[in-house]
C-alpha cells in the first residue's frame, strides 16, 4: 500500500493505507520487514536470546531488534521490549538508542491507532535524538510523526514532517529513509487523487528497491504501484502487481504484508465482479490485521467488505459490516474514519431506498466533516505558530552567538 508505510526500518526509520487511499501502512511495512529479516538472520530465537548472558552492548542491539519487530511482536510486547531498550539505555548512558527506544514505543502506540500517545513519544524520541546529535533518530522521529498525523487526517502537518526528515535524510544519505519519505509523500498525492503523481514516487522507490536488491522494498512498492493501477482503471496490471507483491511477502513470512496484498486482491476482484474471489480475500485479510489489533486496517477493510455486500446486494449483511467499521471508527478516535463508516451507512440506506436512515447518516457524516475542517483550520494556525516562533528563536540564537563572540 502507499501507508503509509506501517513504521519504517530497525535503527533507521520506521513508519500503514486506507482502501480508498492507499497510504498509511506502507510506511511501516519497510521497517517491520526490515526487522524480520534481521531475526532470520540469528540462529536462535531472539527472544531466547535474551534469556542467555551476553554484554551490555550486545543486549542492546537485540532489544533494539525486538522492539522495533512488527510481525514478531503485538504491540504491547514491542513496547514492553522498547522499555527495557530504554531502561538498560539510561544505565549506559547511550543516548542514541535511549531515543530509538522512545520510537519504538511510539511505534506500538501508533500501531494499535493510537496517535496521540504515538505523537507523545515520537517528540520525546526527537528530543533525546537532536540533544545526542543522532540525525538517524531525528529522522525517525519526524517521518513517523508526519504518519501518525497522516492517519488523523492532518495532511498539511503530515507532509511538513516528510519534508523536514527528507531534508535530514538527504544529509546523512541514508537511502531507506529517503525512499520512506518519497513513499508517504507518494501516498498523500493518492489521497488527493493525484494518482499518476503518486506512481512517479512510487517507481521512485522501486527504482531504489530494484538497485539495493531490498526484496522487501520491492514488495511494498509493489503493493502500492498495483493501487495506483487499480485507481487508475488498470485492474489486470493490479492484480499482476497484487499477486507479486503477495509473493514476496509470503517468501518473507511478512504476514502483515500478506493482509495487505489480500485487501488489493479484494478489491480487484470485485471491481471484476469475481465476488467470491473478493470476499474470500477480504475475510483472509481481516483475520490477519485482527491478529495485530490493527484496528485502523480493519476499518478499512470493512469498509471495502461494505462495498462488495452493497454490489452483490446483500444490503443487511453489509449494514452489520457497517455499523462494526463505525464502532471501531469511534473507539479510535479517528474522525476521518467515522466519516468513511457513516458514509458507507449512508450508502446502504440509499440503496435499500430508506430515505430517512440516509439522511440521518448523512447529517451525521456532514457535521463530522465540518468538525474535521474546523481542527485542521487551528491546527494550521497553530503549525504557522510554532514555524514563526522556531524561525525567531534561530535568529535570536544566532544574534547572541555573534554578540559573544564580538565581546571576545
Amino acid at each position: 500500500m502507499a501507508v503509509a508505510i506501517p513504521l519504517l526500518f530497525i535503527s533507521m526509520c520506521a513508519f500503514f493505507i486506507y482502501i480508498k487511499t492507499l497510504k498509511k501502512q506502507n510506511c511501516l511495512l519497510l521497517f517491520l520487514v526490515f526487522a524480520q529479516l534481521c531475526f532470520a538472520q540469528q540462529k536462535q530465537d531472539p527472544e531466547a536470546m535474551l534469556k542467555q548472558e551476553m554484554p551490555d552492548t550486545a543486549r542492546i542491539s537485540l532489544l533494539k531488534n525486538l522492539s522495533a519487530a512488527r510481525s514478531a511482536t503485538l504491540p504491547p510486547k514491542k513496547f514492553y521490549y522498547a522499555n527495557e531498550l530504554k531502561q538498560l539505555a539510561e544505565k549506559l548512558h547511550n543516548e542514541p538508542a535511549e531515543a530509538d527506544a522512545y520510537i519504538n514505543m511510539g511505534i506500538s502506540y501508533a500501531m494499535r491507532s493510537k496517535y496521540d500517545s504515538a505523537i507523545y513519544y515520537f517528540n520525546i524520541g526527537y528530543n533525546k535524538a537532536e540533544k545526542a546529535r543522532y540525525e538517524t533518530g531525528m529522522g525517525r522521529s519526524l517521518v513517523n510523526t508526519g504518519f501518525a498525523y497522516d492517519h488523523m487526517g492532518y495532511q498539511r502537518e503530515a507532509i511538513k514532517y516528510y519534508a523536514d526528515a527528507l531534508i535530514i535524510f538527504k544529509k546523512i544519505k541514508l537511502q531507506k529513509g529517503i525512499d520512506q519519505c518519497n513513499n508517504n509523500i507518494g501516498s498523500i498525492y493518492y489521497d488527493l487523487g493525484q494518482y499518476k503523481i503518486a506512481e512517479t514516487y512510487f517507481n521512485l522507490c522501486m527504482a531504489s528497491y530494484i538497485k539495493s536488491k531490498d526484496q522487501a522494498g520491492i514488495g511494498y512498492a509493489l503493493y502500492s504501484l498495483g493501487n495506483c493501477a487499480q485507481a487508475l482503471g488498470h485492474d489486470s496490471l493490479a492484480l499482476d502487481d497484487f499477486n507479486s507483491s503477495m509473493a514476496i511477502r509470503q517468501k518473507l513470512n511478512d504476514l502483515n504484508g500478506i493482509g495487505l496484498a489480500h485487501r488489493g486482491l479484494g478489491i480487484v476482484y470485485m471491481h471484476l465482479k469475481q465476488y467470491d474471489k473478493s470476499i474470500s480475500n477480504l475475510m483472509e485479510g481481516l483475520k490477519i490485521v485482527r491478529s495485530f489489533q490493527d484496528k485502523y486496517e480493519e476499518a478499512a477493510i470493512l469498509d471495502v467488505v461494505v462495498q462488495l455486500y452493497v454490489a452483490m446486494k446483500d444490503y443487511k449483511t453489509a449494514e452489520t459490516y457497517a455499523k462494526h467499521a463505525l464502532d471501531i471508527s469511534r473507539s479510535m478516535k479517528v474522525k476521518s474514519m467515522v466519516e468513511i463508516a457513516l458514509e458507507d451507512l449512508v450508502l446502504v440506506y440509499d440503496n435499500q431506498h430508506d430515505i430517512s436512515k440516509a439522511y440521518r447518516y448523512q447529517k451525521r457524516s456532514i457535521a463530522i466533516r465540518d468538525s474535521i475542517q474546523a481542527e485542521k483550520e487551528i491546527k494550521d494556525i497553530t503549525m504557522s505558530e510554532v514555524g514563526r516562533m522556531r524561525t525567531e528563536n534561530a535568529s535570536l540564537a544566532k544574534k547572541q552567538s555573534g554578540l559573544r563572540a564580538t565581546d571576545q
